[in-house]
């Protein structure tokens, strides 16, 4: 989930520093808070109008307080496509995670690169023979972590498929937006979150007006006075909002290859943090799939980087 953002000289502790911050809530509170959430409330819809709502709300106020905070009047347009995308894919991956668990959502989203080459070549872009070559592990390794996971469901597989593809066309579209506007990463998640928590809401006042909330439902057995619920729904917003930012900051502050090897070692840390965390068991023929298609994937991103840098020069 990287969305671009502007590029400038910056210290390399200062990077690094960043960089753990978003690793390690990206890697380890996210993957508590989102699990501990579903598992606690039940409700993949629940869980992303918090997320949202909670972004909306920290991106509001850090907005506000900025002195260096640009006028955003006239740039809301822009983001919708975008915003609506952000929905689909933040829904489908809660879906996926309540349905199959962390491993076989987190396998599946790592092909991201591959269905990106798949999009371009279809628009007509060429790809040399050894970048279509480094598809053929990370597929492979899909196959075998996803069918060999003890907690397959075919609901939750589909989910999973649906938020990448999605995810997917989300990083190029609001790349897109992101340049037409002239806006920071920060500022483009901010206008983001709010449409899609005016999105989310709309089924749910559909659902009150005709008499059965979708949100009273789940609600029912949680009073949101207990301490555990307080809790889970403050770290649940807290955490995908900074992921999200230091998302931002980080990609800033270091060249694309070093991002791209970062987020490897972050996705593969939410599969392994997600089994200890949650008691998962990891079958032999899971782990061999998981580590073979993270090998294509850090394969493509070699690549990719390897051309990028020889045009340049």
């Amino acid at each position: 989930s990287t969305m671009a953002a502007r590029r400038g000289p910056e210290s390399p502790k200062d990077a690094l520093l960043i960089g753990l911050c978003w690793f390690g809530t990206s890697a380890v509170v996210s993957t508590y808070a989102n699990t501990a959430f579903l598992q606690h409330f039940d409700s993949a819809y629940l869980l992303t109008l918090v997320r949202f709502f909670g972004s909306a709300l920290l991106g509001a106020i850090t907005h506000t307080c900025s002195p260096a905070a640009v006028s955003l009047r006239g740039v809301w347009p822009t983001f919708v496509p975008s915003a609506l995308l952000l929905v689909g894919a933040n829904y489908t991956n809660s879906v996926s995670l309540q349905l199959s668990g962390i491993t076989l959502t987190y396998v599946v989203k790592s092909s991201i690169p591959v269905v990106t080459v798949l999009i371009n070549a279809l628009q007509g872009k060429t790809f040399s023979t050894s970048v279509y070559l480094s598809i053929v592990p990370t597929v492979v390794g899909v196959a075998l972590a996803a069918w060999s996971d003890m907690n397959f469901s075919a609901t939750g597989f589909a989910a999973a498929l649906a938020s990448m593809l999605m995810q997917t066309l989300l990083n190029v579209q609001s790349k897109e937006a992101i340049r037409r506007t002239g806006v920071g990463g920060a500022e483009a998640q901010f206008i983001m979150v709010s449409i899609c928590s005016v999105v989310l809401m709309i089924p749910a006042l559909l659902s009150l007006a005709s008499g059965s909330s979708v949100l009273t439902a789940h609600l029912e057995s949680h009073s949101l006075a207990e301490p555990t619920d307080q809790f889970l729904v403050s770290v649940a917003a807290v955490a995908y909002h900074c992921e999200y930012v230091l998302n931002f900051i980080f990609t800033s502050k270091v060249e694309p290859l070093a991002f791209s090897i970062a987020d490897i070692a972050r996705r593969l840390s939410i599969i392994f943090v997600g089994a200890f965390l949650f008691d998962k068991t990891l079958t032999m023929v899971n782990k061999i799939g998981i580590c073979i298609c993270f090998m294509g994937v850090a394969w493509y991103s070699s690549i990719s980087q390897t051309k990028t840098s020889k045009s340049r020069g």
